[in-house]
């Protein structure tokens, strides 16, 4: 299946507040007008409809998962879905996808997500088929070829889509996990609860590693 991200999303779309931030309310868009890319887009006959399409398509790849992709629950976001979620007109969209993934402007990038790609955070693979990270406690997806609580959490050179996916799905259920355990001090030191608060601790900050949350 075809999708699309926003090139440079990490480096151009966030900054050191929103990389904190669990759910992105806003996004940080650059004021300058200079840029080759931009001008072309003015340029362009249908240059507000453009325009209109990529910042509300920006809006949304803020929400998604991965942040800065147009993927949603595993499937790659279209004209007509942005449109239905948006409010916008469908045909924005569509200019605005042919547009902004062409070479001369390049403010999105298309890639393939597999038919059968894994979202280990759903479990959204069949039955006959199932995601070993799913039901595995979270302290236990592999990182990096090892155990996440055993290893050094060091990120590999380039994740992959579906690892960012899977990575970000132990985040937040490791987030999860330790808001219902509470903290230490509503635990017995030495008790099960206690010992799994301490190894959250450690696993969450290597996750946020793992993904550029946390350098």
């Amino acid at each position: 299946m075809k999708a699309y991200r926003v090139k440079g999303w990490a480096a151009i779309y966030e900054n050191n507040r929103s990389r904190t931030v669990k759910e992105l309310r806003w996004v940080p868009v650059p004021n300058k007008f200079d840029g080759e890319g931009f001008k072309r887009v003015m340029q362009h006959d249908r240059a507000s409809d453009i325009f209109a399409g990529f910042i509300l398509l920006l809006q949304v790849a803020s929400r998604c998962q991965p942040r800065g992709t147009l993927i949603r629950d595993g499937r790659p976001h279209d004209a007509s879905s942005l449109a239905l979620k948006t409010g916008g007109r469908r045909e924005w969209f569509e200019i605005a996808l042919e547009v902004l993934s062409a070479p001369e402007i390049g403010w999105l990038e298309v890639f393939e997500v597999p038919d059968n790609q894994v979202i280990a955070r759903d479990c959204h693979r069949p039955v006959s088929q199932p995601a070993a990270d799913c039901h595995r406690p979270v302290s236990q997806v592999t990182m990096n070829g090892r155990e996440g609580m055993e290893g050094d959490g060091m990120p590999p050179a380039k994740l992959s889509e579906a690892e960012i996916v899977k990575y970000d799905g132990a985040l937040k259920r490791a987030k999860i996990e330790l808001q219902k355990l509470g903290s230490l001090n509503d635990h017995d030191k030495g008790s099960k609860n206690y010992k799994r608060i301490g190894e959250l601790r450690v696993y969450i900050p290597k996750l946020l590693k793992i993904l550029g949350l946390q350098s």
